[in-house]
């Protein structure tokens, strides 16, 4: 049998186990199990080896999807299915605080000129997650390539022999105009409503704008953060990634209540964040908010929701994207006529009085009007083109306009 060592923080803390026949299995150590903590709510430290789908699901939904894992997989001559072969190579730093396969160490930075992260980015269709480079074993999951850095001080790093990254660097979406300005200042209206999330900037490098992320799931700003543990949606469902939306099976906003109640250490809170969530996605059109761009990090006392991320208004895009949301709101699915009979059926789905989802999902929405015009104006003078931030600013408002009024309609 082939076997990875898991480490957190320079502690080897299990393996990830290849039967003969291909499949997974999860053994902690002896130390790990009567003193650390569970790498995943489905992976409970047990005195047994885990065997079964819920090994599988959970790193599977460490990598890459799509074409990216395919692109991988062909690189290092492998199935796209082969998950820890992936995880051999990939696997070193990854989401959350666990560090797959590789020796214990901390590993080293590789200073990058702005040229040289052009370099890279360019490089990614051919050569994802920077495996172009000697000694990077980077993995983050999704569709859209990415490149995990170390930043400090205005300069950036490589993450090299398992290093740490810090930030993620987004590149812009080719057939969607903006897409960097986009999410940029959904993040930032999200922030100025109080609705947690990651913190962003546009950073301008020689050929193009891409957008600068910071990582919830590192803390510290010295060189080597501390990694957090964090899962998101698919993993503590212990689904596939395939399966990240809610009509292929994936989880519905029912599902994650049950799991927040189940599992949150301040559980009323995170279902009302987990609403005003639903809600803002509706106002500035994203359509694309799936169980994978929702996840809970642990913290000393237990577990929370973590700061949201990937918020982008996709109808902004018109037909180009899914006109339906991958999460439905009281049984519909139509991201713009959610009526108010939809929102008191969605308070009955996740066990919260009527009055109280509908007063979140208002305030959400007013909240976002009073929000928009200081919103934009920051984000004009930080560089953004005005006409960019004009045309958000008029597509959110109207959708969020919109959404208020379909708050007072009985029934559709």
């Amino acid at each position: 049998m082939n076997s990875l060592p898991i480490f957190y923080e320079g502690q080897e803390i299990a393996r990830l186990i290849q039967t003969p026949h291909g499949y997974l299995e999860l053994e902690y150590t002896k130390n790990w199990q009567l003193h650390g903590f569970d790498i995943s709510i489905s992976l409970p430290r047990l005195n047994i080896r885990h065997t079964g789908d819920n090994v599988r699901t959970f790193f599977e939904n460490i990598l890459p999807e799509g074409r990216i894992r395919e692109s991988l997989a062909r690189q290092f001559r492998t199935s796209k299915e082969n998950i820890f072969g992936l995880l051999k190579h990939i696997g070193q730093d990854c989401a959350g605080a666990f560090s797959i396969g590789g020796p214990a160490t901390r590993g080293t930075y590789k200073e990058l000129s702005p040229g040289q992260i052009q370099s890279l980015l360019h490089k990614l269709p051919e050569f994802p997650m920077a495996t172009s480079e000697q000694h990077t074993s980077l993995s983050l999951a999704g569709a859209q390539h990415k490149l995990p850095l170390f930043q400090k001080d205005g300069v950036f790093y490589l993450p090299q022999q398992g290093a740490a990254s810090n930030c993620i660097i987004k590149l812009p979406i080719n057939e969607f105009p903006h897409s960097i300005e986009n999410e940029h200042f959904c993040l930032e209206l999200a922030t100025r409503i109080g609705i947690p999330t990651v913190r962003s900037r546009i950073l301008q490098l020689p050929d193009h704008k891409v957008l600068v992320v910071e990582r919830y799931d590192r803390e510290g700003s010295d060189f080597h953060p501390r990694r957090l543990p964090q899962e998101d949606f698919c993993q503590i469902s212990a689904i596939s990634s395939a399966l990240k939306y809610e009509q292929d099976g994936g989880p519905s906003f029912y599902d994650c209540a049950v799991l927040i109640r189940r599992y949150s250490m301040q559980p009323a809170l995170d279902v009302s964040l987990m609403v005003k969530w639903a809600a803002f996605n509706l106002c500035v059109g994203n359509n694309d908010a799936h169980a994978k761009n929702i996840s809970m990090m642990r913290q000393e006392n237990g577990l929370k929701l973590a700061p949201f991320y990937d918020l982008l208004s996709t109808t902004y895009y018109g037909r180009k994207l899914a006109r339906r949301m991958a999460m439905g709101i009281g049984g519909k699915r139509n991201s713009f006529f959610i009526s108010r009979h939809r929102w008191e059926r969605f308070a009955q789905d996740i066990r919260l009085p009527e009055k109280a989802v509908l007063q979140l999902a208002k305030s959400t929405a007013e909240s976002i009007l009073t929000a928009l015009d200081t919103t934009a104006a920051a984000l004009t003078k930080s560089g953004i083109p005005e006409n960019t931030i004009q045309r958000l600013t008029e597509h959110i408002r109207f959708r969020t306009a919109g959404v208020l009024e379909h708050l007072e309609f009985p029934r559709n």
